[in-house]
């Protein structure tokens, strides 16, 4: 019976504490203050970088958002592949579902082919959970198709971010 106990006790030790959480970011999301953003591109994760300076460090979110022009300018860089997300809005954020600016973009490079922008043909998905104006922050999700001159496609999927915005 010892045994069996023994084996017991071994075996649940080695399987809580080999696993890892199902969500890395859930301490940061448990946070009112810090900034996330998480997607899949094309069904792979997509982890956003930055090159970081010795002056100034390194923020991959540079989100700008003025509520009395209306604007939104969201640039999201992962700097380890050379990719940026583009979002762009030229209404006031709501809410709930909004739209993007068609100017919206996902690069990669500077060639025509390398540049997807936003498929406004598309269902985009781009919904507001929270606009603080007060702490300045944006929370939300979004799922995005964007198409290049090559009519090759890129999805992103299952995003969701928390910004504090510039304004």
């Amino acid at each position: 019976m010892k045994l069996f106990i023994y084996l017991l006790s071994l075996s649940y030790l080695l399987c809580t504490s080999c696993c890892t959480p199902d969500d890395p970011l859930a301490d940061c999301k448990a946070d009112p203050n810090c900034e996330y953003f998480e997607c899949l591109v094309d069904g792979e994760k997509w982890v956003p970088s930055c090159t970081a300076d010795p002056l100034f460090g390194c923020d991959p979110f540079d989100v700008q958002y003025y509520k009395d022009i209306p604007a939104l300018s969201c640039y999201i860089e992962n700097a380890n592949i050379g990719q940026t997300i583009a979002l762009l809005g030229r209404r006031k954020l709501i809410k709930g579902r909004n739209t993007l600016h068609k100017q919206s973009f996902f690069s990669l490079g500077n060639s025509s082919c390398q540049k997807f922008d936003i498929d406004s043909l598309a269902e985009q998905i781009f919904n507001i959970n929270l606009v603080d104006t007060v702490n300045f922050i944006i929370e939300g999700d979004l799922n995005l198709k964007f198409t290049n001159e090559c009519n090759e496609i890129k999805l992103i999927s299952n995003a969701k971010f928390r910004w504090k915005y510039r304004y």
